[in-house]
């Protein structure tokens, strides 16, 4: 994700949701500690990604909400809260 290397991905299309799982390693959280990204669209409007990692002894855990609102026939914008 944004420049990690990663080390397995995959995507999953099951009728209206798409799901993406990103497993890499981040120089960010600690050098070579695994991070995990599972993103799952669903429909164009919005997508929830689940995210995990390490930075040293620290545990992350954070929940990215991304919700896309057309803006008009060609074009949207992007609302993010993360928890």
């Amino acid at each position: 994700m944004h420049g990690a290397p990663v080390d397995y991905f995959a995507n999953l299309f099951e009728g209206h949701k798409a799901t993406q799982l990103m497993i890499g390693r981040s120089a960010r959280l600690s050098g070579d500690a695994r991070l995990t990204a599972h993103s799952t669209y669903f429909g164009p409007a919005y997508h929830i990604t689940e995210m995990t990692g390490r930075m040293g002894d620290q545990e992350i855990h954070s929940i990215l909400l991304n919700c896309h609102v057309p803006i008009d026939l060609n074009s949207s914008s992007c609302a993010t809260a993360c928890w």
